[in-house]
Protein backbone atom coordinates (compact mmCIF):
# COMPACT_ATOMS: atom_id res chain seq x y z
CA UNK A 1 0.00 0.00 0.00
CA UNK A 2 2.83 2.41 0.76
CA UNK A 3 4.53 1.69 -2.55
CA UNK A 4 1.23 2.34 -4.31
CA UNK A 5 0.68 5.58 -2.38
CA UNK A 6 4.20 6.85 -3.14
CA UNK A 7 3.79 6.01 -6.83
CA UNK A 8 0.46 7.86 -6.93
CA UNK A 9 1.98 10.95 -5.31
CA UNK A 10 4.98 10.82 -7.63
CA UNK A 11 2.90 10.51 -10.82
CA UNK A 12 0.02 12.73 -9.58
CA UNK A 13 -2.36 11.68 -12.32
CA UNK A 14 -5.86 13.10 -11.89
CA UNK A 15 -8.88 10.83 -11.88
CA UNK A 16 -11.07 10.68 -14.99
CA UNK A 17 -13.41 13.59 -15.57
CA UNK A 18 -15.26 14.72 -18.65
CA UNK A 19 -14.73 12.83 -21.91
CA UNK A 20 -18.33 11.56 -21.62
CA UNK A 21 -17.36 9.38 -18.63
CA UNK A 22 -19.99 8.86 -15.96
CA UNK A 23 -18.39 9.19 -12.52
CA UNK A 24 -20.09 7.27 -9.74
CA UNK A 25 -18.19 8.97 -6.92
CA UNK A 26 -15.72 11.84 -7.08
CA UNK A 27 -12.60 10.86 -5.12
CA UNK A 28 -10.59 13.97 -4.41
CA UNK A 29 -8.03 12.93 -1.80
CA UNK A 30 -6.15 10.26 -3.83
CA UNK A 31 -4.63 10.27 -7.27
CA UNK A 32 -5.62 7.85 -10.00
CA UNK A 33 -2.39 6.07 -10.99
CA UNK A 34 -2.06 3.15 -10.21
CA UNK A 35 -5.32 1.56 -9.11
CA UNK A 36 -4.85 0.48 -5.50
CA UNK A 37 -7.89 -1.80 -5.61
CA UNK A 38 -6.40 -3.72 -8.53
CA UNK A 39 -2.98 -3.94 -6.83
CA UNK A 40 -4.48 -5.41 -3.65
CA UNK A 41 -6.87 -7.81 -5.38
CA UNK A 42 -4.16 -9.10 -7.71
CA UNK A 43 -1.62 -9.61 -4.94
CA UNK A 44 -3.87 -11.09 -2.25
CA UNK A 45 -6.30 -13.14 -4.30
CA UNK A 46 -3.54 -14.22 -6.66
CA UNK A 47 -1.69 -15.57 -3.62
CA UNK A 48 -4.87 -17.30 -2.40
CA UNK A 49 -5.12 -18.92 -5.84
CA UNK A 50 -1.50 -20.05 -5.54
CA UNK A 51 -2.06 -21.43 -2.04
CA UNK A 52 -4.92 -23.64 -3.23
CA UNK A 53 -2.35 -25.58 -5.24
CA UNK A 54 -0.05 -25.91 -2.20
CA UNK A 55 -2.73 -27.37 0.06
CA UNK A 56 -2.72 -31.04 0.92
CA UNK A 57 -6.37 -30.93 -0.19
CA UNK A 58 -5.54 -29.47 -3.61
CA UNK A 59 -7.32 -32.31 -5.43
CA UNK A 60 -10.48 -31.92 -3.33
CA UNK A 61 -13.62 -31.09 -5.29
CA UNK A 62 -14.35 -28.00 -3.17
CA UNK A 63 -11.02 -26.37 -4.09
CA UNK A 64 -12.58 -24.97 -7.25
CA UNK A 65 -14.58 -22.52 -5.09
CA UNK A 66 -11.66 -20.35 -3.83
CA UNK A 67 -9.95 -20.68 -7.22
CA UNK A 68 -12.98 -19.36 -9.10
CA UNK A 69 -13.55 -16.58 -6.55
CA UNK A 70 -9.90 -15.50 -6.84
CA UNK A 71 -9.94 -15.49 -10.64
CA UNK A 72 -13.26 -13.67 -10.85
CA UNK A 73 -12.03 -10.94 -8.49
CA UNK A 74 -8.72 -10.49 -10.31
CA UNK A 75 -10.44 -10.29 -13.70
CA UNK A 76 -13.44 -8.13 -12.77
CA UNK A 77 -11.83 -5.58 -10.44
CA UNK A 78 -9.97 -3.69 -13.21
CA UNK A 79 -13.10 -3.65 -15.35
CA UNK A 80 -15.25 -2.32 -12.51
CA UNK A 81 -12.77 0.47 -11.66
CA UNK A 82 -12.84 1.71 -15.26
CA UNK A 83 -16.63 1.36 -15.64
CA UNK A 84 -17.23 3.27 -12.39
CA UNK A 85 -15.12 6.11 -13.75
CA UNK A 86 -12.60 5.89 -10.90
CA UNK A 87 -9.60 5.02 -13.09
CA UNK A 88 -8.28 5.15 -16.61
CA UNK A 89 -7.53 1.83 -18.30
CA UNK A 90 -3.79 2.43 -17.92
CA UNK A 91 -4.27 2.89 -14.15
CA UNK A 92 -5.73 -0.59 -13.88
CA UNK A 93 -3.07 -2.12 -16.13
CA UNK A 94 -0.36 -0.65 -13.92
CA UNK A 95 -2.27 -1.80 -10.85
CA UNK A 96 -2.29 -5.32 -12.26
CA UNK A 97 1.45 -5.18 -12.98
CA UNK A 98 2.20 -3.80 -9.50
CA UNK A 99 -0.04 -6.46 -7.94
CA UNK A 100 1.68 -9.16 -9.97
CA UNK A 101 5.03 -7.99 -8.61
CA UNK A 102 3.79 -8.32 -4.99
CA UNK A 103 2.12 -11.63 -5.82
CA UNK A 104 5.38 -13.06 -7.21
CA UNK A 105 7.30 -11.70 -4.24
CA UNK A 106 4.85 -13.44 -1.88
CA UNK A 107 5.34 -16.74 -3.75
CA UNK A 108 9.11 -16.38 -3.46
CA UNK A 109 8.83 -15.64 0.27
CA UNK A 110 6.54 -18.64 0.71
CA UNK A 111 9.01 -20.94 -1.01
CA UNK A 112 12.00 -19.50 0.85
CA UNK A 113 10.31 -19.76 4.24
CA UNK A 114 8.99 -23.26 3.44
CA UNK A 115 12.54 -24.41 2.73
CA UNK A 116 13.93 -22.60 5.78
CA UNK A 117 11.21 -23.77 8.20
CA UNK A 118 9.90 -27.12 6.89
CA UNK A 119 8.40 -27.91 10.29
CA UNK A 120 5.65 -25.40 9.49
CA UNK A 121 4.48 -27.55 6.56
CA UNK A 122 2.21 -30.57 6.88
CA UNK A 123 3.82 -34.01 6.85
CA UNK A 124 2.43 -34.63 3.36
CA UNK A 125 3.90 -31.39 2.00
CA UNK A 126 7.33 -32.14 3.50
CA UNK A 127 7.49 -35.50 1.71
CA UNK A 128 6.54 -34.13 -1.71
CA UNK A 129 9.28 -33.42 -4.25
CA UNK A 130 10.02 -29.70 -4.55
CA UNK A 131 9.15 -29.66 -8.27
CA UNK A 132 5.46 -30.12 -7.44
CA UNK A 133 5.27 -26.57 -6.01
CA UNK A 134 4.15 -24.92 -9.25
Amino acid sequence: SLANLYTAHFVRRPRPAGHGIWIEQHVKNYFSFPSGHVVVVTAIWGFVFFLTFQSRHRAAAWMWIPRVIALVLVVTMPVSRVLEGEHWLTDTVEGFLYGTFWFLLAIQMYRTLSARFPQLLSTEERTQPTSSHA
